[in-house]
């Protein structure tokens, strides 16, 4: 039997939660955007806003590179998107010199102007660690010396600055891509660091620059990079090491806690076959946990919570199902499985699915066109039957309240939300049989992904059978 949920109710406990605390610190804007200023920087603590831990209505979001109509920007307006991620313009490159001006790229703000003018959000990366801030001259995409700290804090608020404000309103910033990496990408993690993986240095840094970007822009919110989480660190994987996952661990340790205000993190999944894929990294499949991205988020939330810091929000900043080698001509190999364009459109609804019910700041698909076989669409523009299923979940859990997981039945995967009102069930098989299910009361509307992609609508019934393929069990208010 679907519970009743006083709606009304709900919105003003909300609503009385939404607060959060104002900054003790002030920095002209003078000093910020005048690096050569000689200006010593000063830090204070700031606390979270502790409304972030409530997810926004619409967590559906794609990666585009351009962010432009030519390559796809319509076709994701269209389908509901609310968030994107975007690196900005290398450190190295703005400020190649110490001490010298910022060079900004014009091409970068017409990005974010276009998105801003489509109504998307875009987490926007702050990375590229120039020569003369280096810790380690052979890691050119970071760690920051110490000594350069305030540097880096210089420049991330000069971004805020700039790009907080119309006509770009960035509010979500992350600092360096996949940090808990060592020799590329993020490129923080610190092979000799045999406890945090360099983890703790990382939280050093953020004590610095965390101030200094509130103090620009007090509603901004500012994220732990997007953490690759390599493998489960409790419980890891025969002959691997995962080290590199106790990194967040090392910025908790350090005292860094109340210098973010969410965790950035990615989780890719592998196909296996027809509605089938798993991470044996985090011991996840399609017939035991769902998506990683569940396992990996239940791994963060614990360890937030341990430290105290339980109320970080959680934003999934790359997620996609791969196939095939790590490459980028082609996007997808041409032999790829005929099954695993409708696997990943099966995938991507479990994975939003997942993501409204746990209450996860966004989830972003990587990427509109993607790598290893995981876009959206065709290099034409041609929607694949994952961008249908994308349109389609969107329609149908943007402002979807969670209510539980659905648990009654054998077999079964789902959860219960309430949508406008109304009852809104999505299930999928867990096993990968077919089960015959009996609802407690007549649905208004069902439908199914087909292999296309597209919902299917059913006759309406009690009785339904629930497969690999998710169904949307709609009920009346």
């Amino acid at each position: 039997m679907r519970p009743i949920l006083n709606i009304t109710l709900f919105i003003i406990i909300l609503s009385l939660l939404a607060f959060y605390i104002s900054p003790g610190m002030e920095i002209k804007k003078s000093e910020i955007e005048n690096p050569s200023s000689g200006t010593e920087l000063t830090t204070q603590a700031y606390l979270p806003s502790i409304f972030n831990n409530y997810p926004l209505a619409n967590p559906f979001g794609v990666t585009l590179y351009p962010i432009d109509a030519t390559h796809g920007l319509d076709a994701l307006v269209t389908a509901k998107t609310n968030w994107t991620r975007i690196d900005l313009t290398w450190w190295s490159i703005v400020q190649p010199e110490e001490n010298k001006p910022y060079t900004w790229d014009p091409s970068f703000d017409q990005e974010l102007i276009n998105a801003n003018n489509a109504h998307i959000q875009p987490v926007v990366i702050i990375g590229g660690t120039p020569t003369w801030a280096l810790k380690e001259l052979f890691y050119p995409c970071g760690p920051v010396a110490e000594n350069k700290f305030a540097q880096l804090a210089q420049f991330a608020a000069a971004a805020v600055n700039r790009y907080s404000i119309p006509p770009y309103n960035v509010k979500y910033w992350e600092l360096y891509n996949e940090p808990d990496v060592a020799g590329t990408l993020g490129c923080w993690g610190d092979t000799s660091d045999a406890q945090f993986f360099g983890g703790y240095y990382y939280g050093q840094m953020l004590q610095v620059v965390y101030p200094v970007i509130k103090a620009a822009n007090p509603a901004v919110q500012v994220m732990v990079g997007g953490l690759l989480l390599d493998c489960d660190p409790i419980s890891p994987p025969e002959n691997k090491n995962c080290l590199p996952s106790k990194f967040l661990e090392g910025i908790l340790m350090s005292g860094a806690g109340p210098y973010f205000d969410g965790v950035s993190f990615h989780a890719y999944d592998f196909f296996l076959g027809k509605g089938m894929f798993s991470n044996s990294n985090w011991h996840s499949s399609w017939n035991t946990t769902g998506p990683v991205l569940i396992v990996k988020a239940n791994y963060l939330k614990t360890l937030l919570t341990n430290y105290g810091q339980g109320q970080k929000f959680l934003l999934a900043s790359e997620t996609a199902l791969f196939y095939g080698p790590n490459q980028w001509n082609p996007l997808c190999v041409a032999d790829a499985p005929a099954d695993l364009e409708v696997t990943k459109a099966y995938f991507l609804i479990e994975s939003y699915a997942a993501t409204v019910a746990n209450g996860y700041k966004a989830n972003i698909w990587y990427s509109a066109f993607g790598v290893r076989c995981s876009g959206l669409l065709q290099v034409d523009l041609n929607p694949l039957p994952a961008y249908y299923a994308y349109q389609f979940a969107a329609q149908k859990l943007v402002g979807a309240i969670y209510i539980r997981n659905v648990t009654e039945y054998p077999g079964v995967m789902g959860y219960e939300y309430m949508v406008a009102g109304q009852g809104l069930w999505v299930l999928w098989s867990l096993d990968g049989n077919s089960h015959n299910i009996v609802l407690a009361s007549m649905p208004i509307m069902v439908n199914h992904i087909g292999e296309d992609g597209k919902p299917v609508q059913e006759s309406n019934s009690t009785t339904l059978t629930i497969d690999l393929s998710p169904r949307f069990i709609e009920f009346a208010k």
